[in-house]
């Protein structure tokens, strides 16, 4: 009698837009966070592009991936999307036009409309934004786009779903005041990846002990 395969706990990791190493240096830093929770980390590489790029590009990635996601995880699978920038727009797109397989969004520094509506289904969505942070400021300056002005706090009506994380105020010490800073090597960094992956432990478990699947 064949037995039921153990749950498994994915993360996707999308980079920003104008990324020529493939996250390396921005999203990825968070893999070993990740992985020390037993999180299986997947890639979401899909390289460098510009600002006219990924405004026609991000649909289709968004469709390709939620395709990945619903080939390879169980009912009983937990699947976290984590994502900086532009990534935070593909994950939005993901959860919202596609793949109910998405339990959790982790988003830092977002280029997102501060108005863009989650799905209420997910278990939360981790913002974690510097309120000076310059580029997803300008962002909202692009017309007809996701892109917005996510950093500086949801403005949305759902605080029962979207947490806020201020990266420039919650500890002096480890203030974080610019759109990749925070995955520059070093203590502030890891004191923040640490968080992240802390946040959304702690929700899934949550869930778990509900009785959720």
């Amino acid at each position: 009698m064949a037995t039921r395969p153990e749950p498994r706990r994915y993360v996707l990791a999308f980079h920003g837009f104008n990324v020529a190493d493939a996250g390396a240096g921005t999203i990825d830093r968070l893999r070993p966070f990740a992985e020390a929770r037993g999180y299986r980390w997947i890639d979401a590489d899909y390289g460098w592009r510009g600002l006219l790029g990924v405004k026609i590009a991000n649909p289709a990635i968004a469709s390709v991936c939620a395709a990945i996601i619903e080939a390879i995880a169980l009912p009983s699978d937990y699947v976290v999307i984590a994502a900086h920038s532009n990534g935070a727009a593909i994950a939005a797109r993901i959860v919202t036009e596609w793949c109910p397989a998405v339990r959790q969004l982790l988003l830092v520094n977002p280029a997102l409309r501060d108005d863009w509506y989650f799905p209420v289904r997910l278990d939360c969505v981790h913002v974690f934004g510097a309120r000076t942070d310059f580029w997803t400021r300008l962002a909202k300056l692009a017309p007809g786009s996701v892109w917005g002005d996510l950093s500086n706090g949801y403005e949305g009506d759902q605080p029962e779903l979207v947490k806020y994380h201020n990266m420039s105020a919650r500890h002096p010490r480890h203030a974080v005041r610019g759109h990749s800073e925070v995955f520059a090597p070093g203590e502030t960094s890891r004191y923040w990846l640490d968080i992240m992956m802390h946040e959304v432990e702690t929700v899934r478990r949550q869930r778990e002990r509900r009785g959720g699947s």
